[in-house]
């Protein structure tokens, strides 16, 4: 299934509550929600949609050095996981030993990103 045909449903199974005054979110996304199916979608849920794609963004930090890249940090994280080798090709058999290795490399990442600096 595309990604777009789960936009709608995910957005609704969220539960957001807006801490600043101003009150509507960002929703940062990737090219593949560009389009007026999911503009619609995003803004009649209450979000201001941040679609841009890879280019897009190099373009905009050219011209502005102050602006910063805000959807990357999720895809790091899963190039960061993909170097566990086993969890990378599931070996398991029973999804509570995935689970578990995916808890492992998860502590693992934090003390390695986060705690030993």
């Amino acid at each position: 299934m595309p990604d777009l045909h789960g936009l709608a449903p995910t957005l609704d199974a969220l539960q957001y509550t807006p801490s600043a005054p101003s009150g509507l979110p960002v929703l940062c996304a990737d090219r593949g929600y560009w389009g007026y199916e999911g503009h619609y979608t995003i803004v009649e849920r209450g979000y201001i949609p941040h679609v841009f794609s890879f280019h897009q963004e190099l373009f905009f930090r050219r011209k502005d050095p102050s602006y910063k890249r805000r959807r990357w940090v999720v895809e790091a994280c899963h190039s960061w996981m993909n170097r566990y080798r086993k969890l990378l090709t599931r070996f398991e058999k029973t999804a509570r030993a995935y689970y578990g290795l995916f808890c492992l490399a998860a502590a693992n990442l934090i003390w390695n990103r986060i705690i030993s600096r």
